[in-house]
Order: structure tokens, then C-alpha cells, then sequence
């Protein structure tokens, strides 16, 4: 496990960070698991598919055992179909979720699937972050196709590692929990 500001990673796969997330409120501090795609070219880590675990009066005593049910979960998401999946039965909404998913269905190749779900974001409120994003998504395909859209995933996945604070070549040497 490593940790990266009030972030402890428990995955670091070369598709998905997840891990737990301390969020110190001025009454409480509150424990919320995360799972972020790697491919997205984070800025920093957030709790955008995160959900709150934990309100614990101690959070060591979170740490302590009561923390192992929502480890298995988190371990559970290692790829890109992982991560669909958990967005799903999570039942995440918002621009957001669906650039995951946009995203996902690029990185996993399924480009008739990406289509849709691009049509689907569009028909929301998108942040000025995403556009940012799709719009670079969108000139890379225009550019390259499908290769172009994997290439630009490849470079946001380097942008990831750089955020971790090691190489993509760490990141995706192994397919493991040990980031």
C-alpha cells in the first residue's frame, strides 16, 4: 500500500487505482473507498466514484479489521471491464461516470459501445475538466482513429504514474497490489 496525500492506495493496476480516502470534516473524519480509471489522465486523485465506508471515532480502529470487506471489493476492480462493471452496480451518475465509461469502452476496444456512451455524456452538463479532456479525446480520434484515441490514453496513463510518483513502466510491470 502506499499513500498519496489523505489517499491509501490498495490497487495500482495498469487500469485502475482504488484504495480508501480520509476526508477530515471539521466534526468527524470519514472513510470512503475510490476507484479511479488510470487512463484518465488524473490532475490529482478524488472521490468522484468513491462512496463513504466509515465514520469511525478513531479511524485506526477502521484499519483494524472493519476495513476488509470493502478491501476485497477494491480489489476486486483491476481493469478496465472492472471498473464498467463497478460503475454500474454502483450506480454512479453524472458527467463523470460516463467519460468512465466513454474512457473504458475506448481503452477496452469496443468502439461502437464508446459511441454510445459519448452520446450519452453529451446529453448531460459536462465540467469544463471533461470538455477539456473529450475535446483532446475527440481531435486524437479525428487524427489517428483508434489508434490515436489508445495513444492518448497511453499518454494520460503516463500522466497517472507521474501523480503516483513513479513510472508507468512500475505502474504496469506488474499487475498487483504492491504500487
Amino acid at each position: 500500500m502506499r499513500v498519496v496525500g489523505n489517499f491509501l492506495i490498495v490497487s495500482y493496476t495498469r487500469d485502475v487505482i482504488s484504495g480508501f480516502a480520509m476526508d477530515p470534516a471539521p466534526s468527524s473524519i470519514y472513510v470512503w473507498t475510490f476507484a479511479l480509471p488510470v487512463y484518465d489522465g488524473l490532475p490529482h486523485l478524488h472521490m468522484s466514484l468513491g462512496q463513504r465506508v466509515a465514520c469511525p471515532e478513531d479511524p485506526k480502529d477502521f484499519f483494524r479489521g472493519t476495513h476488509e470487506a470493502h478491501l476485497a471489493m477494491l480489489e476486486g476492480v483491476r481493469t478496465a471491464a472492472d471498473l464498467l462493471m463497478y460503475v454500474e452496480e454502483a450506480g454512479f451518475e453524472g458527467d463523470y461516470c460516463q467519460w468512465v465509461k466513454y474512457l473504458s469502452t475506448i481503452r477496452l476496444g469496443d468502439f461502437p459501445a464508446a459511441d454510445a456512451a459519448l452520446k450519452n455524456l453529451l446529453a448531460l452538463p459536462v465540467s469544463s475538466a471533461i470538455r477539456g479532456r473529450l475535446d483532446r479525446m475527440l481531435e486524437a480520434i479525428g487524427r489517428g482513429g483508434e489508434s490515436g484515441a489508445r495513444q492518448l490514453l497511453q499518454e494520460w496513463s503516463m500522466q497517472t504514474a507521474r501523480l503516483m510518483g513513479g513510472s508507468s513502466t512500475f505502474a504496469w510491470s506488474q499487475d498487483s497490489t504492491s504500487a
